[in-house]
């Protein structure tokens, strides 16, 4: 953690803070987007993302499996998922970059259990991870996947749903009181 904490506190900073926070935006635009693999793999879905609805019951789970399965799209939600890793990454990074900035603005009185605040990024980052894998072993195994694995997919989605609101609480005040202290303190 106290790693996680100088990197994002004290050595990203000026551009390379914002190129951070901007990356995942980027990314979901350019390789999910644009390519046309996140349409697509909603596509193979029957039309509505799993991801998008946190804790779902096993059943519309099964459903969602098994339509990949049946249409023959296995493949592709293999690629999303791994594509998917990658802009999780990306998300908690920028989620750590803005609460960095605001950590730093703080100045140098800045006590040590403030760096958990940078907790909340870490806890999506492995949400989403095991989202994602529980996603493709629930692909792999379709159309029978065991119940306690749909049962968890639709647990680790919700999690990552309260990773996300919760890094976006933190990142979204960190940002309003980094910017407040920075046009604050005097040049």
């Amino acid at each position: 953690m106290a790693v996680l904490a100088r990197l994002f506190i004290y050595r990203i900073r000026g551009w390379r803070r914002w190129l951070i926070i901007i990356a995942p935006i980027v990314w979901f635009q350019l390789a999910l987007l644009s390519t046309g693999l996140y349409p697509d793999y909603i596509d193979a879905q029957g039309g509505v993302a799993l991801e998008e609805n946190p804790f779902f019951t096993p059943d519309t789970a099964q459903l969602h499996f098994d339509e990949i399965a049946q249409s023959g799209q296995r493949p592709l939600a293999y690629l999303f998922y791994v594509v998917d890793m990658v802009a999780a990454a990306l998300l908690a990074m920028a989620f750590a970059a803005l609460i960095g900035f605001g950590l730093n603005a703080a100045g140098p009185g800045l006590p040590p259990h403030a760096t958990l605040l940078l907790l909340p990024p870490v806890f999506l980052l492995l949400a989403d991870f095991a989202e994602n894998l529980i996603f493709t072993l629930c692909v792999a195994t379709a159309p029978a996947p065991a119940t306690l694995l749909l049962a968890a997919a639709g647990v680790v989605t919700g999690l990552k749903f309260l990773g996300f609101a919760l890094s976006a609480l933190v990142g979204i005040c960190s940002l309003i009181f980094g910017l407040w202290r920075t046009i604050k303190s005097p040049r």
